[in-house]
């Protein structure tokens, strides 16, 4: 019986520090472009160029993190869920960036700070 225990709570421990990231480097500050939606219309946001370009959505006044390590695509197009164009910025989706749709349907790409 004390060996179950001990062995319950030696195995607790270790599960503890895998998950704390003391034995397994986990990296909490993945890098992505940022998808954030200001408007109260749900949108798809599409990265152009890419060899499969996976439509993400973002709801109506939502942010969605979109993981990628470097500069990907050629553009980046924002449409509505029926397919309708929205608006389309000329550039790269890189990490460490963020695509604002204002709530006049504009759109604003910056880097963060």
């Amino acid at each position: 019986m004390v060996r179950r225990v001990i062995g319950v709570l030696l195995g607790s421990v270790a599960l503890a520090a895998v998950l704390s990231g003391c034995l397994l480097p986990i990296d909490s500050a993945a890098k992505h472009v940022r998808y954030t939606n200001d408007s109260s219309q749900d949108v798809v946001v599409i990265v152009e160029g890419l060899s499969d370009e996976f439509p993400t959505p973002v709801a109506g006044k939502g942010s969605y993190p979109y993981g990628l390590s470097k500069c990907q695509g050629t553009a980046i197009r924002v449409e509505t869920e029926g397919g309708k164009l929205l608006g389309r910025v000329d550039a790269q989706a890189c990490p460490d960036w963020t695509l604002t749709i204002n709530k006049d349907g504009s759109l604003a790409y910056v880097e963060d700070k």
